[in-house]
């Protein structure tokens, strides 16, 4: 039997920066110090692949339960996210004009 409209579960849940463990990292310090070597590079190529890797596993459960609406409250910005599928960028709040990108 399906619950439908009499459903008690909200059929949205919202995350608020999950990218927070990843940013910044002890890599970022030497980043702002302008030391930036193969080995800074490397864990922050590391830290956008595990901040992309939240963003697919968000997607692939929005794709199984086709009723999810999952808003996702994010310092990190569209580089992070890039083209995965189901996202999409609301606004940018730190733009001069926060609603520029709204959809």
């Amino acid at each position: 039997m399906r619950r439908r409209d009499a459903n008690p579960v909200p059929t949205f849940l919202v995350i608020d920066q999950p990218s927070q463990v990843y940013f910044p990292s002890d890599t970022f310090k030497g980043l702002e110090e302008g030391v930036e070597n193969a080995a800074v590079q490397e864990a922050r190529g590391e830290d956008l692949k595990r901040t992309r890797h939240i963003f697919e596993m968000l997607s692939a459960v929005c794709k199984g339960l086709s009723q999810l609406q999952v808003i996702v409250l994010e310092h990190a910005d569209r580089s992070t996210w890039g083209d995965v599928v189901n996202v999409r960028q609301a606004a940018n709040w730190r733009d001069e004009n926060p609603m520029a990108d709204a959809i």
